[in-house]
């Protein structure tokens, strides 16, 4: 990054240099599953930040039913999401609580909204 701001300051290159005229894609490109619920969760939450709230609650069912994800392990994906450190981190949460079987329908997590 430092080289390229030292190009751009030498006049050897324009800072839109990297930009090009490719038209934008009309259709976002195809994600699996695994981004959607993070992207998904991810929003949840900066909506509770942004009301003010201090704790977020995800059922894992709620989430399956609004991104329609009607498979059999769609439930277990769920969880291995919210189970991870990297979503914690990204979404500036701290797991509270996990309650109910260990990828059901019915669990739910508590997060403390950071």
């Amino acid at each position: 990054m430092a080289k390229r701001k030292w190009r751009e300051k030498m006049g050897e290159i324009t800072p839109r240099e990297h930009e090009t005229e490719e038209p934008i894609r009309e259709t976002p490109m195809p994600i699996g599953d695994a981004a959607r619920i993070h992207r998904y969760c991810r929003g949840e939450v900066a909506i509770a930040r942004e009301e003010g709230e201090t704790q977020v609650q995800f059922r894992v069912g709620d989430i399956r039913n609004a991104l329609g994800l009607n498979y059999a392990d769609a439930a277990l994906d769920i969880c291995q999401v919210l189970d991870t450190r990297k979503f914690w981190e990204q979404a500036h949460v701290d797991l509270l609580s996990k309650r109910g079987a260990v990828a059901g329908l019915d669990t739910v997590y508590r997060f403390l909204v950071r």
